[in-house]
């Protein structure tokens, strides 16, 4: 008696409301054990997200109101050639994160910048 036939021969004895019971117990089962699963797997990925998390839990002081002063703001100057000086243009972009941040100018270096055409 091969597998095949045994379950024709189980199959072929229920009755309809056997075979609608059973049809319903496996698929309500079914998706049980895949809601289950990826619970699990969620409940795994926020344990590492937890444990692996690199982020500082030191809250950040909120900065005085009388304190934060708001940068000067530069006068434009007329170029005298096709090529301004970098300062210049280093001063506007020092004053640009400076306003930008409410921090200090002195707070941070400008390394480098590039133009854009």
């Amino acid at each position: 008696m091969s597998l095949f036939n045994f379950s024709e021969e189980v199959a072929s004895k229920l009755t309809l409301s056997e075979k609608i019971e059973s049809i319903l117990t496996t698929g309500i089962g079914g998706y049980l054990l895949v809601f289950v699963v990826l619970a699990l797997i969620w409940f795994i990925l926020a344990i590492f997200g937890k444990a692996f998390d690199k982020k500082d839990k030191k809250p950040e002081e909120a900065p005085k109101a009388a304190a934060v002063t708001p940068a000067p703001i530069p006068e434009p100057v007329a170029p005298a050639s096709t090529e301004q000086d970098d300062t210049a243009i280093v001063a506007a972009i020092v004053a640009a994160i400076s306003a930008y941040t409410g921090k200090p100018a002195g707070g941070f270096k400008v390394v480098s910048f590039r133009k854009k055409h």
